[in-house]
């Protein structure tokens, strides 16, 4: 009769336990993620603080050739930071994949599946008024998300 009541006891008390680490778990893993969610989100807005300054100062041609040369080196080589400027005129336009870009509804914090990408890219966009020469151009600024999903997949896998 000892050892049952024992028996019992341990399980109860491994079950308690079992309980208690997976729920602690679960609260670490959204904490995570949305820690990630933030970190992309200071990054992208960022960015696009930075590039929205020098193409709000610019408004010829002269210098929108040396604003895309600007976003060509900020954007780095890996793909994993991507600049759009979406216009109505040709030559004020920039960036790869503007088929999709188009397509792209004016929210901000969108995901954008491009071809011949596994995972998304997170953006964020402003709208930018006429200036001189310069049409009013939407400038949209994309992050990959591989980095961060891959995180949150080591983490999970670590927890378990």
């Amino acid at each position: 009769m000892r050892r049952s009541i024992t028996a019992r006891m341990v399980l109860m008390f491994a079950l308690c336990v079992l309980v208690l680490f997976a729920v602690i778990g679960g609260v670490l893993y959204g904490v995570l993620g949305r820690e990630l969610v933030r970190h992309q989100n200071d990054e992208l807005n960022t960015n696009l603080q930075n590039m929205r300054y020098s193409i709000d100062r610019f408004g010829d041609l002269e210098h929108w050739a040396r604003l895309q040369a600007k976003m060509d080196t900020l954007g780095p080589g890996d793909g994993s930071v991507r600049f759009w400027v979406l216009s109505d005129d040709p030559r004020f336009q920039y960036g790869k994949g503007m088929a999709e870009i188009d397509a792209l509804t004016r929210e901000t914090g969108r995901s954008l599946l491009l071809p011949g990408e596994e995972k998304p890219y997170r953006t964020l966009s402003a709208h930018i008024p006429p200036f001189e020469q310069r049409p009013a151009v939407r400038l949209i600024v994309g992050k990959n998300t591989e980095p961060y999903a891959r995180t949150r997949r080591t983490f999970l896998t670590a927890l378990v």
